[in-house]
């Protein structure tokens, strides 16, 4: 099953959908720089540190857009069905799609 669309959560509450095809195409183009490769490896960092120190699994699941970790789910928008990975297993993904390697100190 292919994520078209992925969730970046940011340390401020904030919500980045990012496209996976879109960021494939602009890494290969060389286009993302290191930066975009550090604030995705802190994205992640982030969340996992939400998840673990998280004293309220329902908090956690409030602030990963209502999901549980590890959930697949879909948005459904007119006639669009767009899937989604959540929150922390996403980010690795994305992160070892884009440069073929586990986020170092990811424990997910």
């Amino acid at each position: 099953m292919a994520y078209e669309k992925i969730p970046i959560y940011g340390a401020d509450g904030t919500t980045l959908e990012m496209d996976v095809a879109e960021l494939r195409t602009a890494q290969q183009k060389g286009r993302l720089d290191d930066s975009f490769r550090v604030n995705l490896f802190h994205s992640i960092m982030e969340t996992n540190r939400l998840v673990r120190e998280e004293p309220s699994r329902r908090e956690i699941k409030k602030r990963l857009a209502g999901t549980t970790l590890g959930d697949e789910f879909e948005v459904h928008t007119d006639d669009q069905i767009t899937r989604y990975r959540a929150s922390l297993e996403g980010l690795a993904w994305l992160y070892n799609e884009l440069y073929k390697e586990i986020p170092p100190g990811f424990t997910g």
